[in-house]
């Protein structure tokens, strides 16, 4: 995304904020705004306002919850303990994760970073990104987001690179990706696991003293973040 269009993206977000702020009940005037964008910037302020909700991400985790439930129940293995609604925040964590990095540009924090700071505290991104959109000031968001971000730095974070390596291992054992395909799956699995410290410890783990533990470990997540897939972009409305 270009810096003009980050640029309308907030001043898109700050007018809309404005009619929040007044309580306006006519969403009209947020409708046209939204109009004038491109669809991928449409997502973008779609994904802000979740994180500027009143509910935030409970809101997308119940709608991708009840669609999964819609098209293919998923029934958890009480052998792994690991339901679809366990894996459900993590999953609207990182997709606003990857939205705040839209936001704003010069953040070159990985979005599984960004969504660690984001469960640990959301009522902190809130503040940050209502205080930017006030000030039309969107530095001083981005630095306070950057503090927070800091604050969520694993302890595990010198073996990131093993969990990498494993999620790639089982994908290729598996077989579901295709050579051009493998590499982007096993970055999103490794996601799932990195923004989430007891499941990053519990791999580690079991890569040291439980090998096909391990195996097991990330052929179940795969299994649960296929089931889920991803949210549609007009899953939420205009206006939280």
């Amino acid at each position: 995304m270009s810096t003009d269009s980050c640029t309308d993206v907030f001043d898109v977000l700050a007018r809309i904020f404005d009619l929040r702020e007044r309580r306006s009940q006519d969403v009209r005037p947020a409708v046209q705004l939204m109009l004038g964008l491109d669809p991928d910037d449409r997502a973008l302020v779609r994904d802000c306002q979740v994180l500027l909700g009143h509910e935030g991400l409970p809101a997308l985790r119940r709608e991708r919850l009840r669609r999964v439930e819609d098209v293919s129940p998923l029934q958890a293995d009480p052998e792994d303990a690991l339901p679809e609604a366990d894996v459900a925040p993590v999953m609207e964590a990182l997709q606003l994760g990857g939205s705040v990095r839209r936001l704003f540009p010069d953040l070159r924090t990985p979005r599984w970073q960004i969504a660690r700071a984001l469960m640990k505290d959301p009522a902190a991104f809130q503040a940050s990104l209502a205080d930017a959109l006030r000030s039309r000031r969107p530095e001083g968001a981005r630095r306070s987001v950057e503090e927070q971000i800091a604050k969520e730095r694993p302890v595990w974070i010198d073996r990131a690179g093993a969990l990498r390596a494993a999620c790639l291992n089982v994908l290729r054992g598996i077989g579901d990706e295709g050579v051009d395909t493998v590499h982007e799956a096993a970055e999103r699995l490794f996601e799932l696991f990195a923004a989430c410290d007891r499941r990053a410890m519990n791999l580690l783990w079991a890569l040291d003293t439980a090998p096909d533990d391990a195996v097991r470990q990330v052929t179940r997540l795969h299994e649960v973040a296929s089931a889920s897939g991803p949210l549609p972009a007009d899953a939420l409305p205009l206006v939280a």
